[in-house]
């Protein structure tokens, strides 16, 4: 059996529009690439794109949407991948002097939306990209698509529209994971036990055709050890951004609706998943030996491991257990990867 390993970064600002492309998106992209490559492993950039092309038409982001454009022409230069991810609330955003962007709320969730609106907001990212990045790699390809802050469902029109554009792989089930947050709700907790498997109406069911699923890893841990992990990482290293990022995780619930959202989460404590920004490095070598442990059965010869990490969260300690963690994989002959390249893995 060949272990491979996803290494997946969602490049994006804040979903209610705060925060900087400089140093919330720009400079911690380049910080993760450099780490990266020191241990020759590919990163997927999964760019949350209606918000750069929203962006490129105001005078006051336009600069920086161009600094972007030119990172990922160069990431791809470099033999990193970048793949499709959308938060459909920058549709209509309009920025405000003196306030900055002002998202649509009512169209947080891809999953709520209808068929035209999410095939229509697909296609006009998955053209953004691949204009951008084919004339600088000519074999460049748009397969891959996670929906903003996982919403997702319910899925049957959002899986309908990426086989319309061709995209073939979906990667936003967090296997168990669930959001009780009714304004953000995502619920994984029925998905299969499996490492990876076809879709072709509701993400957690699998299909005899459609388009692949390929799970976020995650694992289950102790109650306790999962708290002790958030206080170490939101009291004890007092830095859950990256340098100089600043933002806010107000969602359409409100201040309200997001505390609410948080005690909720509190409640269902010992499910995590392979986020390299927000747990440490040992904690992340028992997620991928629990993942393997669970699924080794049901595989057939291929086993992916799907990493997230987010460059807003990407803190100085991030980097030490990022270093650290890549180190643990190469020793462990666990082969890197991209989507495209997994494509060809699952049709040989």
């Amino acid at each position: 059996m060949q272990i491979y390993f996803v290494l997946t970064v969602d490049y994006e600002v804040f979903g209610d529009g705060s925060g900087c492309i400089e140093n919330c998106v720009i400079k911690p992209a380049e910080k993760i690439m450099g780490i990266a490559e020191e241990f020759n492993i590919p990163i997927t950039f999964f760019v949350d794109v209606l918000e750069f092309i929203v962006m490129e038409n105001c005078l006051e982001t336009k600069k920086d949407v161009l600094k972007v454009k030119k990172q990922l022409r160069n990431a791809i230069l470099k033999g990193h991948d970048v793949q499709l991810h959308l938060h459909p609330q920058w549709k209509g955003a309009y920025w405000e002097e003196g306030k900055g962007w002002h998202v649509n709320m009512a169209k947080w969730r891809v999953g709520d939306l209808p068929y035209e609106e999410i095939l229509k907001l697909l296609k006009q990212g998955k053209s953004w990209l691949e204009n951008l990045l084919k004339p600088v790699r000519s074999d460049y390809k748009c397969v891959a698509f996670r929906a903003g802050d996982w919403c997702i469902q319910p899925s049957a029109n959002v899986i309908r529209a990426l086989k319309k554009i061709k995209i073939q792989i979906d990667s936003t089930v967090a296997p168990g994971i669930k959001n009780y947050s009714p304004d953000e709700w995502s619920d994984f907790s029925y998905a299969p036990k499996l490492p990876y498997w076809k879709i072709n109406n509701d993400v957690c069911e699998p299909s005899k055709d459609g388009i692949w699923e390929v799970p976020i890893t995650t694992a289950s841990i102790g109650i306790i050890k999962h708290f002790k992990i958030l206080f170490n990482h939101f009291f004890i290293q007092k830095q859950k951004f990256a340098s100089g990022c600043s933002g806010s995780y107000k969602g359409p619930g409100g201040l309200l609706g997001n505390i609410k959202g948080k005690l909720m989460k509190l409640t269902k404590l010992g499910k995590v998943m392979l986020d390299l920004c927000t747990i440490p490095e040992r904690m992340l070598r028992f997620v991928i030996l629990q993942w393997i442990e669970k699924v080794n059965n049901r595989c057939n010869k291929i086993l992916p491991i799907v990493a997230i990490a987010h460059t807003k969260n990407f803190t100085c300690y991030s980097e030490e257990s990022l270093c650290n963690f890549l180190k643990w994989l190469k020793m462990n002959n666990i082969k890197p990867i991209t989507f495209p390249h997994l494509v060809e893995v699952f049709e040989d």
